[in-house]
């Protein structure tokens, strides 16, 4: 017998326009939709799976890296630093400025079409000297830079592999395998262009439903988890009811609903919905302006499982 949750997917769901459509079920434990499990670029969503591993990075240290680790000694060594009005600030921002995208800048950088043409190994000192505005922590501007530092960040701290960091405590110990995360020079994007498949997503999204355990085993600490989830900036957002950007966390966005979720250019989603035990996960391979109707499919469906629409 079909669960009302598999019947509203049938009726509304199945011909939506996402390349993948994934519901798990925690009360059923099952999952309902489409899965392609071939991976793509989950774009964004990369920002949160690192957020995810900046945590695990500070547990293992014992919090000798931390939130408020300086990065400018963990960069120095790497830079070729020209504009020097950017060094006060540089040197006051600390790991949960990058985790939080406010480091000071007044545009978005390296976002795909800004970068054509650059040499991937110049793009690091194109962030380092780009004008920094703002006095770290105190302006929110959305962008692919400070990621991409946060990955240097990471690699310079570990003085080893961050890729091999990741795979070992976070990848291989939820079973994903084979992860490919492209590179800028010597150092991971961070931002994006790491490739997953929507059942991977899903292993992503069910270590945060289970708050940070998988199966029985302590992945990242719970503390850790809601630490991600606590929101750093408001925005004025009104576009969706579930899905609205309302705040911005440490790699993740929660709206006013409380719904936490990674979300990616073009309607890559993990969205969580703790309270009734289920993680929606939506890819997308084709174009980037099908993001705002995977999005609307989402934020409908949470309407239903939320009992504000009837939808059968």
């Amino acid at each position: 017998m079909l669960s009302n949750l598999e019947k509203y997917y049938k009726e509304n769901l199945e011909k939506s326009l996402a390349s993948s459509f994934i519901i798990f079920d925690g009360n059923r434990d099952e999952i309902i939709g489409k899965a392609n499990d071939n991976p793509l670029n989950v774009r964004s969503v990369a920002k949160s799976v690192l957020a995810i591993g900046s945590l695990i990075l500070m547990e293992k240290s014992q919090f000798d890296f931390n939130m408020d680790t300086y990065i400018y000694p963990l960069l120095e060594d790497c830079i070729t630093l020209t504009n020097k009005d950017n060094i006060k600030y540089l040197k006051e921002t600390k790991v949960k400025h990058l985790l939080s995208h406010s480091v000071g800048y007044d545009k978005s950088l390296l976002m795909s079409k800004d970068i054509e043409g650059i040499p991937e190994e110049d793009l690091l000192n194109l962030c380092i000297n780009y004008p920094i505005k703002f006095k770290p922590g105190i302006h929110f501007q959305y962008s692919n830079a400070s990621y991409y530092l946060l990955s240097v960040v990471m690699e310079n701290y570990l003085n080893s592999s961050m890729y091999e960091f990741l795979k070992d405590n976070l990848f291989d110990k939820i079973d994903i395998k084979q992860v490919k995360w492209d590179s800028y020079g010597k150092f991971i994007v961070g931002a994006s262009k790491l490739y997953l498949s929507d059942l991977e997503m899903l292993r992503i999204g069910l270590l945060l439903l289970n708050k940070g355990k998988h199966m029985d085993h302590r992945i990242i600490s719970e503390d850790s988890i809601s630490k991600l989830f606590t929101p750093v900036f408001a925005r004025d957002s009104d576009k969706f009811t579930y899905l609205s950007e309302d705040f911005y966390t440490y790699g993740f966005w929660k709206s006013k609903n409380q719904i936490v979720f990674a979300s990616g250019t073009g309607g890559q989603i993990i969205a969580l919905l703790a309270n009734e035990n289920i993680v929606i996960v939506t890819t997308n391979d084709r174009s980037d302006n099908l993001s705002d109707s995977i999005k609307e499919d989402v934020d409908n469906l949470i309407k239903f499982i939320k009992g504000d629409i009837n939808g059968l």
